[in-house]
């Protein structure tokens, strides 16, 4: 029996749980709960896609048709909202400059899928500020996608273990799915961790923590790595104290708790591990210069900055493919797809979309951190905010050679994660963010 058998027979008996549940469950949670299925990158459209799209698209259709219809309720309460919204429609509608520039349709239609789960932004955000466990959803929202991400990555990289004929095939062995989920899921853990006041909770932290890690570990992305260490690095100037100590403590734990149950479990396997992964960990040093690949890049940024120099303010629209020289392939390369996030961005949406997006980015990274340095809010709310912040920080930097833009659950993880960073306590919503509203009040 496959790992897809066994999450799809998960899937329907929780499906039907949750059927059952449905008119106690918030709709937002179902198209959460339902996405955990579809986050593993397959060519086409899959059914359990095109299953998933009608769930999303139909729930996002009337949580706007709601809102735009019941004047009492905000679809845009901030400026940073507004930016948000203002791209969002800003994206399709460089549909023209796609066709002109003789993009494909269906890639065309592939990007904007994935830029389109941002729309989930705006009901997680208002779940956050008017459900009362609204905050604790998204983040066991977060935790359940990843979680299941993690299982998977584990059962196939136990599988690929198995299945290796060569010695060489173990010491290299990886998991290259989602890692960013797991990076998000880990820190997210990290300052679980950090903030556990029972036993039993310190001890759950612990295990999700490096369990996490270990996804991370065997992904072996060195981008992830960095940044994750960045993220860990963030939360620990962030906390204080016992909370400080806690972290740096459990971090050694963890390390020894993977080697020494490794070498307890199958030691030659461990060893052979250690061996590939201490040689990608030093590689990190020459990378620039002697990683062909990451070099590659580097010409492939070449590339789109000239060709963004032709349309700089709006860009060439999405699903439009540019031409390079690949050193990997050694021939002429076709493309829309680009690892620079910044870059790629700039190249398909120009300096007008940079300009209403990536402010907002940073703003949720200072509004996070904002959040949890304030004693005026509640303790969920700090937490959540620390959690947001430290993962947008790590994400910036990852998202240098590995675009947030590439696959779906990236776009949906930073989503909500703007949403718990943006989160404002009734009555307490800072003097900074005056409400603004789509249509007119009554």
């Amino acid at each position: 029996m496959t790992v897809e058998l066994i999450l799809l027979a998960i899937a329907g008996a929780a499906l039907l749980a949750v059927g059952l549940l449905w008119w106690r469950v918030p709709p937002l949670l179902i198209v959460l709960f339902a996405f955990a299925f579809v986050t593993r990158f397959k060519e086409g459209f899959q059914p359990e896609e095109i299953v998933f799209a009608g769930l999303y698209y139909g729930y996002i259709g009337y949580w706007f048709t709601s809102r735009l219809l019941d004047p009492t309720r905000q679809i845009v309460r901030t400026k940073s909202d507004l930016a948000i919204l203002l791209f969002l429609i800003f994206a399709p509608s460089t549909f023209a400059i796609s066709y002109l520039s003789g993009a494909d349709v269906k890639q065309w239609l592939s990007e904007w899928v994935i830029v389109s789960m941002f729309f989930v932004y705006f009901p997680a955000r208002e779940h956050c500020e008017t459900h009362p466990n609204g905050v604790r959803n998204i983040v066991l929202s977060l935790g359940w996608i990843a979680g299941l991400t993690l299982v998977r990555n584990l059962w196939s990289f136990v599988s690929e273990l198995q299945s290796a004929t060569a010695i060489w095939q173990v010491a290299t062995a990886r998991v290259p799915y989602n890692e960013h989920l797991l990076m998000f899921a880990g820190l997210g853990s990290i300052v679980w961790f950090s903030s556990a006041r029972t036993t039993t909770t310190k001890i759950a932290a612990f295990i999700a923590s490096g369990l996490f890690s270990f996804g991370v570990l065997i992904g072996q992305s060195r981008a992830v790595w960095v940044s994750y260490a960045l993220g860990t690095l963030f939360i620990i100037l962030m906390r204080t104290g016992r909370a400080r100590r806690r972290i740096v403590t459990g971090i050694t734990m963890t390390v020894a708790v993977i080697v020494v149950a490794g070498l307890a479990i199958a030691p030659g396997t461990m060893r052979l591990l250690a061996v590939g992964l201490t040689s990608r960990v030093t590689s990190l040093e020459n990378a620039v210069t002697n990683d062909l690949s990451l070099i590659n890049r580097f010409h492939e940024n070449s590339a789109v900055i000239a060709r963004i120099r032709e349309n700089p303010i709006v860009g060439h629209g999405m699903g439009t493919q540019y031409r390079y020289f690949s050193l990997v392939y050694e021939s002429t390369y076709y493309t829309s797809f680009i690892h620079s996030w910044y870059v790629g961005f700039v190249f398909h949406f120009g300096l007008f979309g940079f300009v209403l997006f990536f402010p907002v980015y940073v703003h949720a990274i200072v509004r996070g951190s904002r959040n949890f340095l304030s004693s005026d809010v509640p303790r969920r709310v700090r937490l959540a905010g620390l959690v947001a912040a430290s993962a947008l920080v790590a994400e910036m930097l990852g998202a240098m050679t590995e675009s947030t833009f590439g696959s779906s659950d990236k776009p949906l993880f930073v989503a909500l994660l703007f949403a718990l960073a943006f989160t404002q306590v009734p009555g307490k919503r800072s003097h900074h963010h005056s409400p603004t509203r789509l249509l007119p009040a009554p």
